[in-house]
């Protein structure tokens, strides 16, 4: 069942909140001021983490529950974060100042089962979690509005080449078109139309904010046949 933005109507309050939510989010404040807000609306809060590399220790002691991680966390990789968990019924959500539809829509390649906004209202975070837990989809309204953006350009993104990848790669490292020509042994014509193909499938008037999601996007075009190629650097092979 999936319901955006509105309030999921499932089992008692004190049935609900049985899950076992893990922060992982850089220390400091936030994570625990996160835990005492989410403890005072009887949400069970179990560890802390504020690195990575220790989420898997800290799961093989929560076989179920809800992984709530924090976009900024020091050394976050999705997929290795994912082959961390498997086995388990443990699901993801994701915390960020800000989603792009394409990107968010990949995160679930990933095995991302929801997303919240740290700007979202308190209830709107308890409700993602819950319903999560619950096996319903609670989305708040600008998260909704993000997959029902997503959704309607996924099949555009899934079109992304290996070379729009290679060039992607390139561009968000801040090298320039003639740069990205030199590396890639074609001209800067080409990469000029290379780059407003990534622009015109992800939906995005400028590069900045792919930046975010191009590992996501990359992964997937190198996922398909012939999709990784040998890589170089500027200026050596």
């Amino acid at each position: 069942m999936s319901i955006e933005g509105a309030i999921v109507p499932t089992r008692p309050e004190r049935e609900k909140c049985h899950a076992e939510v893990v922060i992982a989010m850089p220390d400091g404040l936030l994570i625990q001021g996160l835990k005492i807000l989410l403890e005072a609306r009887g949400v069970q809060v179990g560890k802390l983490c504020s690195d990575a590399n220790t989420i898997g220790k800290i799961l093989e002691c929560t076989t179920s529950g809800i992984l709530l991680v924090d976009t900024d966390l020091p050394g976050l990789n999705l997929i290795n974060l994912r082959g961390k968990i498997n086995g388990s019924s443990t699901k993801i959500i994701l915390l960020d100042e800000f989603f792009h539809p394409a990107g968010l829509k990949l995160c679930q390649r990933f095995g991302v089962n929801n997303a919240v906004l740290k700007s979202d209202s308190a209830d709107d975070l308890v409700q993602t979690i819950l319903g999560t837990r619950n096996g319903c989809v609670y989305r708040s309204p600008r998260i909704a509005e993000a997959y029902r953006i997503a959704n309607a350009q996924a099949e555009t993104i899934e079109t992304l080449t290996i070379r729009e990848a290679e060039v992607l790669r390139l561009l968000v490292r801040r090298y320039t078109n003639k740069q990205v020509a030199t590396i890639l042994k074609i001209s800067v014509k080409t990469v000029e139309v290379h780059r407003g193909h990534i622009l015109d499938k992800t939906g995005n008037p400028n590069l900045v904010e792919l930046t975010d999601m191009a590992n996501c996007l990359i992964i997937t075009a190198e996922q398909k046949p012939g999709g990784k190629r040998e890589r170089y650097e500027y200026g050596q092979k």
